[in-house]
């Protein structure tokens, strides 16, 4: 008998023997006796080339194997002729979660190993701020992979590090800092406070994935990857949403390294869990879906860790707390509904009578005041946002260009940030390479025009939005591109009025739905399971209603142009602006009237510059009307500067006023 086989015989006894001896006034004899004949004839009567058994063979075993306890090692070791002891009769404890054979415990079949010597600690990693976080040698394994110290080069906050000059942290430590932060949601979850087995019970399979999952959430990030996904839809679809991109990033050593601890189905679950990033796959997960409510959903490992290293490398002085995570369960997110999903649920009360927690309310309030502070002061600085516009605008144009060398998604994904600008810093790209350039000098562009959410119609903000950022889900990358353009194309046109270069005009338009994500945590409330902020505003008594809605109204349109633009130009150009973007532009009559009198205000200024202080205001009145209607009313861009003082002046020699 071969080691492995001889190991798995063992194993396979033990494990069996731990489940019958755990009533053994009920089953103690007949199981043990069971488990004894199973342990020296189960691999004797496996053929030498049926070992390990086919993936096909592993799963039918499987599928019928009513001990979840075994399920490491059915799929290797259990014959055909092996009859396993009668299941216990379910106890009303038990009765509730067993609601189908794939139980919580699935992800053990997909271990190519026991799951507590994959989850043994054997190196400690120092991150800031100061922690300590424990790694296994698989999770060591994956963090060594090419493709994982990628990170190391793509900074957490993007440009943040231009206002913030500590920003220079990395989705390495944070991704490292999440693995962290998910054990710390295990441990808590699993902490006796005299709740049922089932509510605070992960099995140690479903540790490892989680761990994994957390480890490897940000892979397919790539430089300055949510300003260039997105805030501005210049790459789409985005990282959560690029099943390719994954697939790109965790073939070979990742692949590889995963592989030789876990099944190669181990290796697609993981896939599954990292793909789950809408509520229709979280919920395919079923006893699953709370696995990646722990990494990455609402208040999970994901918010936790940036939160507290973005504030701490910005240097601001704020906090939030964890003791809410001593409230956390794993439960049925609709009770009484069938084999419906498992998910992480946040108790508001320790029993059905009491009024809710007044700290743990505070908790998560708080948590969502700290991601607004971000949001306010680093996510949406104006010098931030500049600099995001300047980053979208010099990568689309060395996406686009008509020259020979062109920037293309698989290239980004072998750079850095620095190495991104370095690389636009010296491409052929004129714009690219301007942008850079001042990027690297920090010569960032001056803010010419800004419309606030609470300026505008809502039906404003969602047609701006619209035209220059937000995709539907239907062909997103092509319509994402498409959107790219009108909004390039728009910059171009504002520039090419006001008498500049393209690229010197730059357009920052954010995504119009700015709810913050972590006030959808499932909490428990008067015995039902509802999102945070469903619970009724009376309860909570917190302002958690007025802090979502000074979250949205961070939106904004923001215009900037290169600094040290002339006076003249500037307020020309920001006349047009107003007349395009501001909350009046929404009546179209309005923004129609009010283009045709700002381009009469620019032929002025040409006929000013061509013929001095005396103006003819016929003439004026004629360039303006055959600009208009060429331009305005046939539906085409709005006039360059070149444009308008060519037509002066042809007008200008008609009437003999110029010679």
């Amino acid at each position: 008998m071969t080691d492995d086989r001889k190991r798995d015989r063992d194993a396979l006894t033990r494990s069996w023997k731990e489940w019958a001896t755990r009533d053994p006034a009920r089953f103690g004899d007949k199981a043990l006796a069971a488990a004894t004949k199973i342990g020296q004839n189960i691999l004797g009567k496996l053929r030498r080339d049926e070992y390990p058994p086919s993936p096909e063979r592993a799963r039918v075993i499987y599928e019928h194997m009513p001990l979840p306890e075994l399920r490491p090692w059915v799929g290797r070791s259990l014959p055909e002729s092996t009859e396993p002891p009668e299941a216990p009769e379910p106890t009303e404890e038990s009765s509730a979660p067993a609601q189908s054979p794939e139980t919580r415990d699935e992800a053990a079949f997909y271990l190519g190993g026991e799951a507590r010597e994959l989850l043994r600690a054997t190196r400690v990693v120092r991150l800031a701020p100061p922690q300590d976080v424990a790694l296994t040698d698989l999770e060591f394994d994956v963090i060594s992979t090419p493709n994982f110290q990628r990170l190391r080069g793509i900074r957490q906050l993007g440009t943040a590090y231009l206002v913030y000059p500590s920003a220079h942290h990395t989705r390495f430590e944070h991704s490292i800092g999440t693995l962290h932060e998910a054990s710390r949601m295990i441990a808590a979850v699993e902490e006796d406070r005299g709740w049922s087995e089932r509510q605070r019970t992960i099995p140690d399979s479903d540790k490892v994935f989680i761990r994994l999952t957390a480890l490897l959430h940000d892979i397919t990030h790539i430089p300055f990857g949510h300003t260039l996904e997105d805030e501005t839809a210049v790459i789409r679809p985005g990282h959560d949403h690029d099943p390719d991109r994954l697939e790109a990033l965790l073939r070979g050593p990742i692949e590889l390294a995963i592989t030789r601890k876990l099944r190669a189905e181990g290796f697609r679950f993981l896939v599954k869990l990292l793909t789950a990033k809408t509520d229709q796959r979280v919920a395919k997960l079923g006893r699953q879906a709370y696995i990646s409510d722990i990494v990455g959903n609402t208040v999970c490992a994901d918010l936790l860790d940036y939160l507290r290293r973005d504030i701490y490398f910005c240097g601001l002085d704020e906090a939030s707390g964890s003791r809410f995570m001593r409230y956390l369960t794993i439960g049925d997110a609709t009770p009484g509904v069938g084999s419906s999903p498992w998910r992480l649920i946040v108790r508001l009360t320790k029993n059905v009578d009491e009024p809710p927690r007044r700290d743990v309310i505070s908790e998560l309030v708080q948590l969502l005041r700290v991601r607004y502070t971000l949001g306010e002061r680093v996510y949406y600085h104006h010098a931030k946002m500049s600099s995001s516009a300047m980053v979208a605008r010099a990568v689309w144009s060395a996406m686009h260009d008509d020259v020979e060398e062109r920037l293309d998604l698989e290239k980004l994904r072998e750079l850095g940030d620095d190495l991104l600008l370095d690389w636009l810093s010296t491409c052929g790209h004129e714009v690219a390479q301007h942008l850079a350039r001042s990027l690297r000098v920090r010569r960032l562009w001056k803010q010419v025009f800004s419309l606030q959410r609470d300026d505008a119609p809502p039906h404003w903000v969602r047609t701006l939005t619209a035209r220059y950022l937000e995709t539907p889900a239907d062909n997103e990358a092509q319509e994402a591109e498409s959107q790219a353009a009108v909004r390039v194309q728009a910059e171009d046109e504002l520039a090419s009025f006001a008498g500049l270069n393209h690229g010197e005009v730059l357009i920052y338009c954010p995504p119009a739905n700015m709810a913050l994500k972590a006030a959808k945590v499932l909490v428990e409330w008067n015995e039902q399971v509802l999102a945070l902020r469903e619970v009724p505003e009376s309860a909570l008594d917190l302002g958690l209603r007025s802090l979502l809605d000074s979250h949205r109204k961070l939106w904004g349109l923001h215009v900037f142009a290169r600094p040290e633009v002339p006076a003249v130009q500037m307020n020309r150009l920001r006349r047009m602006c107003e007349a395009k973007f501001s909350a009046r532009a929404s009546n179209r009559d309005w923004g129609l009237r009010e283009e045709r009198r700002v381009i009469n205000e620019a032929v002025i200024e040409a006929h000013r510059e061509l013929s001095g202080p005396r103006v003819d205001m016929d003439t004026v009145a004629d360039v303006t009307s055959s600009l208009v209607a060429d331009h305005v009313d046939a539906g085409r861009a709005i006039p360059s500067w070149r444009e308008i003082q060519e037509a002066v002046g042809l007008a200008s020699q008609e009437s003999g006023g110029v010679p």
